[in-house]
């Protein structure tokens, strides 16, 4: 197949091709392209905005979590026992504060998290 034989039939080959419509299609279409292309990347960051948004309420959770068990000296296999159903600090601290003071256990003082504590 020549080169000439592959134009026949060719848009821009017909004595009525319009360059300048043709032009402003490929410049619509373009625009077209770069919007969804932009409507995507914006949604694909948002997905992962939620997901990190879910992430930080898992660990902060189990930050509670962990610091009400130390605070009111529950051991850390039976953390399991007043974290169902609960899911706000305040929540936590006093199923904990209950579970503590039924187990005899004296509340403890807690140190902060190591990537909160303060450099030395």
């Amino acid at each position: 197949m020549s080169a000439e034989s592959a134009l026949v039939g060719a848009p821009w080959t017909a004595d009525d091709f319009d360059p300048e419509r043709a032009w402003a299609l490929v410049t619509a279409l373009r625009g077209e392209r770069d919007a969804e292309r932009a409507a995507r990347e914006a949604a694909e960051s948002g997905d992962a905005l939620i997901a990190a948004r879910a992430e930080l309420a898992s660990v902060r959770r189990q930050l509670h979590v962990e610091r009400a068990g130390q605070r009111h000296g529950i051991d850390p296999d039976d953390v399991d026992f007043f974290t169902r159903g609960v899911e706000t600090e305040d929540e936590i601290l006093a199923v904990a504060a209950r579970l503590g003071r039924a187990a005899g256990a004296p509340p403890q003082p807690v140190s902060p998290p190591r990537f909160l504590a303060a450099p030395r």
